[in-house]
């Protein structure tokens, strides 16, 4: 009779799943120390003031001053009626229905004017 301390046979699924194991964690850090660059929607305005003032509105809105944010918001849409992106940040940060209705379907409205991926957002 044969003695061994393993029973190799019952351990091929473990080997299995170790191997599996391994060219999962291979494959993650592989494609983790690639260089990515992080990708942002582009911001179509005919205003470079409307731009910057719709980025400080971001900025305001990501502190949770949603009123500075709205306010940075009317005026960027003071110097471009057509910003379609400005329209659909104000729809989302408006407290009243109404308003955010309003302000959406100008996006909407205003989209075919902006990038795809602007479009893709708004829509």
């Amino acid at each position: 009779m044969y003695f061994t301390l393993y029973n190799l046979d019952a351990m091929k699924p473990y080997h299995l799943l170790k191997k599996l194991f391994l060219l999962i964690i291979v494959v993650f850090f592989c494609s983790c120390s690639q260089d990515v660059q992080q990708k942002h929607i582009p911001i179509t305005t005919t205003s470079s003031e409307a731009k910057d003032l719709y980025q400080e509105a971001r900025q305001l809105q990501k502190q949770y001053d949603i009123v500075g944010a709205e306010e940075k918001l009317n005026k960027a849409l003071n110097e471009d009626s057509t910003f379609a992106l400005a329209y659909m940040m104000k729809g989302m940060i408006s407290e009243n229905f109404e308003q955010r209705r309003k302000n959406i379907l100008k996006a909407m409205q205003y989209a075919p004017l902006a990038s795809d991926g602007e479009q893709l957002w708004i829509k």
